[in-house]
């Protein structure tokens, strides 16, 4: 190329001696209204730099390529298939035209601070680091940045107030299947798409860590989320404390099978916002490594769950405590856990709420932890399981029994498990009417064969009824007389031979024998203690039946 400018001649000048070409004037950054008022003196053909990259221009390159401030592209960049032997660094220049880096081979790229009309780095292979931080890039017509298939050997930078705007269902940030070998940072970032995903990166995978803090924003709409990792993996921590994600018209987070070799972090202020029945917040079939830490995260769903994480596996903890808040609307659950394995729970069953205030369902059918949950007490919890899940189901009322025996809690393991029974009869699981009717039975004489004492209390209760009668009819109203056999026939009965009558009465097997010498007489009052006695005495026999079969466990428990 003969026709260069004297500026891109410099360029030149400074890519062969290793310098820098500093348009700047020791200003730090540029708006986009200022950028776009740069003239001639500012401005370098993307032709050029293309060339040079290529080797046509400055063809003895220093290794430290291209170093550029402060400039304005003229042209579309055009670095398809470009095999770079230098690094690119065009930090706060103004892409008025956009650029496509698709299949190049680049060693780094820096385009911080840049304004960029669309930027595609299709199956791009960067040895190094590729980073944008800062940066603002458009699209009127689809993706700001479509990455699908880069690859980025060492760090990707999105961060320190990036900002991506776009367009459409495909995603405004995409990174399908992208490889990022070292960190994907994201803080600050500020990405939108009011038509369609906010940042679209399923299979995405990063060999470090994936930084979404320090205010990161992603505002999508529609069912395909706002923040999509369909099936990446991390292979480090996944950090979004303090972000905030908003999808009016579908999920917020949508990682169905994301899987995270570190800590999830969605905890200090997490704020997301998210609607209709598949969740606001999905997490189903995803793996976490370490801890998922959720304190003080604010997750609301108005017309479905909050928190949708069926068969979630967390090797550590599970942090919903410390001020996290779940708010669901119409009928469904504000938590889906079913089916998911934890290392522990800690759960704060205040913030899981429904949108209008008052309490919210949780679904924890098949939930597996280790130990006790943390922050509701087991009556609490037992609170829950009864009046706040969708319907019965014995496994929740079993993993909490197994943890309250693991401990050492006999009494509360009993608890749990009369609990259980109590609400597999309230909610009808139980649904023939005999079986029901025998159920409720067995809970108030025997606490569902738990407390088999229970019979007893209620055999010395009949005791007592029957000692009463015979005292009361018996002695008061004329009911009980001496026999023939005694010394002194049709006599009233001692206060002694009355109590006899009555344990008579009201104890099976044992037998005072004191009806020999008092028994009833032919008086109304007699009549009733005979009528009455043989109640009396079915009734002593049923409990006795009843609390030896209770303490040999031949009534059902669960």
């Amino acid at each position: 190329m003969d026709d260069l400018t004297p500026l891109e001649e410099q360029l030149v000048q400074c890519v062969g001696d290793g310098g820098v070409l500093d348009l700047m004037d020791g200003q730090q950054a540029a708006s986009e209204d200022e950028m776009s008022a740069w003239g001639a003196d500012r401005s370098i053909r993307a032709t050029v730099i293309r060339d040079i990259l290529r080797g046509k221009l400055a063809s003895d390159s220093d290794p430290r390529g291209i170093e550029l401030r402060g400039a304005r592209i003229d042209g579309y960049l055009d670095l398809r298939h470009i095999p770079a032997a230098v690094p690119l660094s065009l930090e706060t220049c103004y892409l008025a035209s956009g650029a496509d880096f698709s299949y190049a081979e680049l060693k780094s790229v820096d385009l911080s601070h840049c304004r960029i009309r669309g930027l595609v780095l299709r199956d791009t292979h960067v040895s190094g680091q590729l980073a944008a931080s800062g940066a603002t890039v458009s699209s009127a017509i689809g993706p700001a940045l479509h990455a699908d298939g880069l690859r980025v050997d060492g760090d990707l930078v999105l961060n320190d107030g990036f900002t991506a705007t776009g367009v459409g269902a495909t995603g405004t940030v995409r990174l399908l299947g992208a490889y990022v070998g070292g960190q994907l940072a994201m803080s600050g970032a500020m990405i939108s798409n009011h038509t369609g995903p906010a940042l679209h990166a399923d299979g995405l995978h990063v060999d470090g860590e994936l930084f979404l803090d320090d205010g990161f924003t992603a505002i999508g709409a529609d069912e395909a989320g706002a923040v999509r990792l369909l099936s990446a993996r991390v292979a480090g921590e996944l950090a979004a404390p303090g972000a905030t994600i908003t999808n009016d018209t579908g999920p917020a987070l949508y990682a169905d099978g994301l899987q995270v070799g570190g800590e999830l972090f969605l905890n200090d202020g997490f704020t997301a916002s998210g609607a209709g029945a598949t969740g606001a917040v999905r997490l189903p079939g995803a793996r976490v490594g370490s801890q998922l830490d959720a304190t003080g995260a604010t997750i609301s769903n108005d017309t479905g769950p909050a928190l949708y994480a069926d068969s979630l596996v967390v090797d550590s903890q599970l942090f919903l405590s410390d001020g996290f808040t779940a708010a669901s609307g119409s009928r469904h659950a504000a938590i889906v856990l079913t089916g998911a394995r934890v290392g522990g729970i800690f759960l704060d069953l205040t913030g899981v709420k429904h949108t209008s205030g008052r309490n919210g369902t949780l679904a924890v059918n098949g939930l597996v932890y280790a130990g006790l949950p943390e922050g509701p007490t087991v009556a609490e919890w037992l609170t829950a399981l009864a009046h706040r899940t969708p319907s019965y189901s014995a496994q929740p009322y079993q993993q909490l029994a197994a943890a309250t025996r693991a401990a050492g809690h006999d009494g509360d393991t009993r608890k749990v498990l009369m609990a259980q029974r109590r609400d597999q009869i309230d909610r009808r699981a139980v649904t023939a009417f005999p079986e029901r009717t025998w159920a409720k039975a067995t809970g108030i004489l025997l606490g569902f064969g738990y407390q088999p004492w229970r019979a007893l209390v209620y055999l010395l209760a009949v005791l007592a009824v029957a000692v009463t009668l015979a005292i009361v009819a018996g002695g008061h109203h004329g009911g009980l007389a001496h026999t023939t056999r005694t010394t002194s026939p049709n006599t009233a009965c001692t206060t002694v031979e009355q109590i006899g009558v009555g344990i008579d009465l009201g104890l099976p097997l044992i037998k005072t024998n004191a009806r020999e010498a008092c028994t009833t007489t032919a008086t109304r009052a007699g009549q009733i203690i005979t009528a009455a006695g043989w109640a009396l005495q079915a009734l002593a026999w049923a409990l006795a039946t009843l609390f030896i079969a209770g303490f040999t466990g031949a009534v059902r428990k669960t």
